[in-house]
This record gives C-alpha cells, sequence and structure tokens, in this order.
C-alpha cells in the first residue's frame, strides 16, 4: 500500500512537472506561436547528401519530439536509461532573441525564465514539426563571426566555404562543414577543438559506414 502511494505521489509530480514545461501560454499567444512555427515551416529541406550523412553519424536525431526528450530526461534522471537524445525545438528559443533575420512574436522577459526556451519549444513542436526545427537550427543557429552576423543558410556557409551548393559536396566535404556546424561559429575559437571534433566525426562515419 505505501509503495503504491508513492508511486501515486510520483506519478503525479512528473505529471505537474510536465504541465509545467510544456505550458507555452505565458510566452505568446496561439496566434503568436503559429506566427512564430511558420518562419519554421518555411524552410526549405537540405539536399539528400547531407542528410544521409547527418544520419549516419546521428541516427534518429531529426525526429525527437519535445514530449521524447522530456521522457528521456527523466528516465536518465531515475536511472532507467543512460542520456537522451535533445529536441532542436528549444535551442529555436535563445537563437529567436539573438538572430535578427527573422521577426518572431513572444513575451521577451517570459522566454527569458526558467524553462522559457523549453516551453517555447513545445509551442513550436505543436504547430510545426521536430525535422523542420532541426532544419531551423541546423541553417540559422550558426555565427558568422567574422562579419558579426548568423549565416542565413547552411549553403551559404557551403559556398563560403567551398565555392560550392551543399548538393555538390563529397561525404567528406560535409564531415567537415558539420564539424564547423557543431563549433557553432565560424571561423572557429579553438583549432584544436575543432579538428578533434572532425577527427571524431570521421571515426564515426567510418564505423557506420562498415
Amino acid at each position: 500500500m505505501v509503495l503504491i502511494i508513492i508511486s501515486l505521489a510520483i506519478t503525479g509530480v512528473l505529471i505537474y512537472g510536465y504541465f509545467k514545461i510544456s505550458n507555452w501560454s505565458e510566452i505568446c499567444s496561439k496566434e503568436e506561436m503559429k506566427f512564430n512555427a511558420q518562419n519554421l515551416n518555411d524552410i526549405e529541406k537540405l539536399s539528400p547528401n547531407f542528410y544521409n550523412v547527418w544520419d549516419k553519424l546521428f541516427p534518429d536525431s531529426r525526429n525527437v519530439s519535445m514530449t521524447k526528450q522530456s521522457r528521456g530526461e527523466v528516465f536518465h534522471e531515475i536511472g532507467l536509461q543512460k542520456g537522451w537524445k535533445n529536441c532542436m525545438c528549444d535551442e529555436i528559443g535563445y537563437n529567436s532573441w539573438n538572430n535578427h533575420n527573422f521577426e518572431w512574436k513572444y513575451n521577451h522577459k517570459k522566454l527569458l525564465q526558467t524553462a522559457g526556451y523549453r516551453r517555447f519549444g513545445f509551442g513550436l513542436n505543436k504547430y510545426s514539426s521536430p525535422d523542420k526545427c532541426f532544419d531551423f537550427w541546423i541553417n540559422h543557429d550558426f555565427y558568422f563571426r567574422a562579419e558579426q552576423r548568423y549565416f542565413t543558410s547552411l549553403n551559404e556557409f557551403s559556398n563560403i566555404l567551398y565555392q560550392k551548393d551543399i548538393h555538390e559536396l563529397s561525404d567528406n566535404e560535409i564531415i567537415e562543414m558539420i564539424s564547423y556546424r557543431l563549433m557553432e561559429t565560424y571561423p572557429v575559437y579553438r583549432e584544436k577543438r575543432f579538428k578533434e571534433k572532425k577527427d571524431e566525426l570521421i571515426r564515426k562515419w567510418k564505423k557506420a559506414s562498415l
């Protein structure tokens, strides 16, 4: 009986916690969130050769929902699984008030409060999709330090780095480009860390291609 009560109490806490972190109504209205999600829905998909490389390096990472991420975090904390996969929808909240290439509608103060980015991510997930969040994140959460601005797309970076579009790149070039992208800024601050990341991805690629 005691164990049942404890289990019910834990379940209640988890449900309440989920409701709190998924409730975005204080950050923006329904219509505003639909407007924000349109920024994601308008993003063009990258070329298949890029996704082929990314999916081998990071399997099942482009379609992780906010609910799946939150569930994974809980299971990790209570020891039912090791680690969890991230949904990129909650990365966009941070990017939205730094990247001025897009218009967003929300309560800035509420966004910056505890779990604000996560709650914003739940709203984007509702009116867009995890794969669209990924496409937006990979294209637009990348800072061009040489010109003090965000890249307009990953394809712009491809043309700066290789003077050609992504669909023309080899697998090795895409791996190098992803290595740069994961450093979040270009040019990179730490060349040694970049080389380590690139070597790590090359090893993962070779293993996945066996």
